[in-house]
């Protein structure tokens, strides 16, 4: 993998580790269980793209099965934690989304737990244990997308009548764009576990579709978390034209 792109996934790592802690501090002081469940979400998406992106920057890709093996189970439980999240936000009450996140969650650990009798993460698309775990980890960035534009749509609908406000529609949107980057990541690990089934590989284009989605979702959390002055503004002129 070109250096960039180890580089690329450290900035990542390193941005999910501060929103971890924005979240957190949120959390305390909220006593709110949906902040803590995304913190442990986003500090398990950190330590995955700093360790193996620190590996691999050094020459070692994949990571030795000591430093491999914690990380992904870290970041199995992290990925728990988030379709936890997605169900008390947006479906608490409604029985489909129960079990649809006991099916992403069993997913998930189901194949973290056969990679690891099976001997590692091989991330090979001709692994059974990956292809278990990649349904799970998929499951809940559709959700995402799914669940941000209805809501986004909502938050509109109550904005025009004026029970709402027009930022609030917009973080939707964003976490929207947020589970869409995500889709896009799922995509490009399939692409890559299909490269690494092969005796020769050319990953180039999985590299470059990774790449870009974590500085997109970098982007867009971004936006969410420490929206810049001239977003903010273009958010409330959007809004007063809107409402005059």
């Amino acid at each position: 993998m070109d250096p960039s792109a180890y580089l690329v996934g450290i900035v990542a790592g390193c941005f999910y580790l501060i929103a971890t802690l924005r979240l957190w501090r949120l959390s305390r002081r909220t006593q709110e269980r949906p902040e803590l469940l995304l913190a442990i979400f986003f500090a398990a998406s950190g330590q995955w793209y700093l360790v193996y992106n620190a590996f691999g920057l050094i020459g070692v890709d994949p990571p030795p099965s000591w430093a491999a093996q914690p990380v992904e189970w870290a970041y199995a439980i992290g990925v728990v934690a988030y379709v936890s999240f997605l169900r008390s936000v947006f479906r608490p009450k409604a029985a489909w989304g129960r079990y649809l996140a006991w099916l992403s969650s069993a997913l998930i650990l189901g194949g973290a737990a056969g990679s690891t009798l099976l001997g590692g993460f091989s991330n090979t698309l001709y692994d059974p244990a990956f292809q278990v775990e990649w349904v799970g980890y998929t499951i809940p960035c559709v959700w995402m997308f799914i669940e941000g534009l209805a809501a986004h749509s909502a938050a509109k609908k109550r904005a025009r009548f004026g029970l709402g406000d027009w930022g609030t529609a917009n973080r939707y949107l964003l976490w929207a764009c947020f589970g869409l980057s995500q889709i896009a990541s799922c995509i490009a690990d399939l692409r890559w576990a299909y490269e690494n089934g092969l005796p020769y590989t050319d990953a180039s284009m999985a590299e470059e579709l990774l790449e870009i989605v974590e500085i997109v979702s970098v982007a867009v959390l971004w936006f969410v978390f420490f929206p810049p002055a001239f977003y903010t503004k273009w958010i409330e002129r959007r809004a007063a034209q809107r409402e005059s």
